[in-house]
């Protein structure tokens, strides 16, 4: 019977790791919540239909303000799962990034006891986006309080590429992939000055736009520390409608996301291979 050597089965082992992956492989990313920012750069609301305005008078367009000094401006969290060759890069359905509910903003959310006298909270409560306009309600229907703000929370979008992209020397367009509102809430406000949530609206499936940034996204390896890090310039656009009232919110986003993945060195590999093999052989042996 031939004899299986030591030196047989690393020579081997350098061979199958020596080799480049010439398929498709799935590469998972994880963001970096530190550089994965993705700002509010304008945001306007109107009465689309005038259901609720006046007769007779113009719908004007009202552009939104930041509750606070960086209530436009989100961190976010969760993976991008791809599809990555050594020519091609793809994302795969299921990527999903959330905005992390960080800073305090009102409105507040809905009273989980309510008991149908008061539907509100009077406090408010973490949130990504803190967006308000100024004189809103008098602006359109001339009575009312005047003032209109909104919080969105647990805010998560879905991205998918729709095929493959090339990758050439790391780099890829960023523009097309398909980005959607795939969860969260937005609680509203019609109260002057309030901290309570007036309604709340599901953002889940109310939205879907392209990337349209203009730089490309890149994939990078630090031979040092074996870490590959995924980087998508994002620019897109949303706009969210609530039919009970006809009120639309128009906003941009744009920022980039950073993920990155850990490449076990080849040595790692090398190792976790020869010990399989060597177990394979004893179990052979000992049969």
């Amino acid at each position: 019977m031939k004899k299986t050597t030591l030196a047989s089965v690393m020579a081997a082992a350098c061979l199958t790791f020596s080799l480049p992956k010439a398929g498709a492989q799935t590469a998972v990313y994880t963001l970096d919540s530190d550089l994965s920012v993705i700002n509010i750069t304008s945001t306007s609301a109107t009465i689309t239909g005038a259901p609720i305005s006046l007769p007779g008078t113009t719908v004007p367009t009202l552009n939104a303000q930041p509750i606070t000094a960086d209530s436009f401006e989100a961190r976010y969290s969760g993976t991008i799962t791809a599809d990555l060759t050594p020519t091609t890069f793809q994302i795969l359905s299921g990527s999903s990034i959330t905005a992390l509910d960080e800073d305090t903003y009102a409105p507040g959310p809905p009273n989980p006891n309510d008991d149908g006298d008061d539907v509100f909270i009077a406090a408010g409560a973490p949130a990504s986006y803190g967006v308000f306009v100024e004189d809103f309600f008098a602006t359109f229907i001339g009575v009312g309080q005047p003032d209109f703000a909104f919080a969105t929370r647990g805010f998560t979008l879905g991205l998918e590429d729709s095929s493959a992209k090339t990758l050439t020397n790391g780099s890829f367009a960023a523009a097309s992939t398909s980005v959607a509102i795939t969860g969260g809430v937005a609680d509203l406000d019609a109260q002057d000055n309030s901290t309570a949530s007036l309604f709340l609206l599901s953002l889940g499936g109310s939205g879907t736009a392209a990337n349209s940034a203009a730089t490309n996204g890149s994939i990078l390896l630090d031979a040092q520390t074996q870490v590959e890090t995924l980087t998508i310039p994002v620019e897109y656009a949303f706009t969210l409608a609530d039919p009970n009232t006809g009120l639309s919110i128009t906003t941009d986003f744009a920022g980039q996301i950073v993920a990155t993945r850990l490449i076990p060195e080849p040595s790692s590999l090398l190792l976790l291979a020869l010990g399989g093999t060597l177990t394979a052989i004893r179990r052979r042996s000992i049969a």
